[in-house]
């Protein structure tokens, strides 16, 4: 929340309030359980999406602009800053060689044009290092051809979850979700671990059904022939 801006000695400053939790960027580094994952996304992504309604663009979305409270929930600790900073004529870029943020920028942010997809982008690549545990790309250029998938590295991660971050993470940003919205219902879906099991199990009846009925034919075959 910012309490206020304003100038001093010609410099502008920023006093936004002080939210007590963990910093969502201390989880990184090691892969988080899915549902988890998914559970502090949606918090993230609903509070972008509540600057998105009041026609916000964020711009700058990385791991530091959230903390997790008590109840481990994200939240938003740098909303609008990047708005008030372009409002101030103040050019808040991102150096390419910084190896904290540029992961999370939008390829089109850094050919000087964004809209509100781009902070789908940035919450897509940290749910992609959430969930696997490494930032999604290795350089500027592989944003333009998209990261690679996170099962090729753990299969436990559940095809839905990557499919999720992948489609945040496309490089056009005409394939991303339309709107925030659409993600924060995604993730809110995959924040429940009923939802993995009950879909894991229905999956499993259905493949065990599909063997079953295949060596059911092939055992009907092979009495046709013999009788």
């Amino acid at each position: 929340e910012i309490i206020s801006t304003g100038y001093s000695d010609g410099r502008p400053y920023i006093v936004r309030r002080i939210i007590p939790g963990e910093r969502l960027s201390s989880r990184l580094g090691t892969s988080i359980a899915p549902m988890e994952t998914a559970g502090h996304l949606a918090s993230a992504a609903g509070a972008i999406a509540y600057l998105h309604s009041n026609k916000i663009i964020h711009g700058c979305i990385s791991p530091g602009s959230f903390v997790l409270n008590a109840a481990r929930h994200s939240v938003i600790i740098d909303a609008g800053v990047g708005a008030l900073l372009s409002a101030l004529g103040i050019s808040h870029r991102v150096d390419q060689d910084d190896d904290d943020n540029w992961n999370y920028l939008a390829p089109e942010i850094e050919q000087g044009n964004n809209d509100f997809r781009s902070d789908i982008f940035s919450l897509g690549a940290i749910y992609y290092e959430m969930l696997g545990g490494q930032k999604p790309f290795r350089d500027s250029t592989q944003k333009l051809d998209g990261p690679e998938g996170l099962r090729k590295k753990k299969r436990s991660i559940p095809w839905i979850a990557e499919q999720v971050a992948l489609k945040a993470l496309s490089p056009d940003p005409a394939d991303r979700f339309e709107h925030m919205e659409q993600l924060v219902l995604a993730l809110e879906d995959l924040s429940h671990e009923d939802h993995f099991s009950v879909r894991t199990q229905k999956w499993q009846k259905a493949i065990w059904f599909m063997l079953g009925a295949i060596v059911l034919v092939l055992l009907l075959l092979v009495l046709s022939r013999t009788g």
